[in-house]
């Protein structure tokens, strides 16, 4: 399952998900996943607690 933020091309959109399996829904990363959702790939290090004050959040800009 993913949280879709933002589309990044024609063919993909940048979310927030697991690329594979996760314990838990705290474990995601940044991750751009294809418009038919069978390829995903992640950019970032998964957040282990993102309600942590110290977690960090994905913030889209337009370009």
């Amino acid at each position: 399952m993913f949280d879709l933020l933002a589309w990044a091309d024609d063919d993909r959109l940048i979310g927030v998900g697991c690329a594979g399996t996760c314990g838990n829904e705290f474990r995601n990363a940044l991750v751009p996943v294809s418009v038919d959702g069978r390829k995903v790939i992640r950019l970032s290090a998964y957040r282990e607690n993102s309600d942590s004050e110290k977690s960090r959040h994905p913030v889209l800009t337009p370009r």
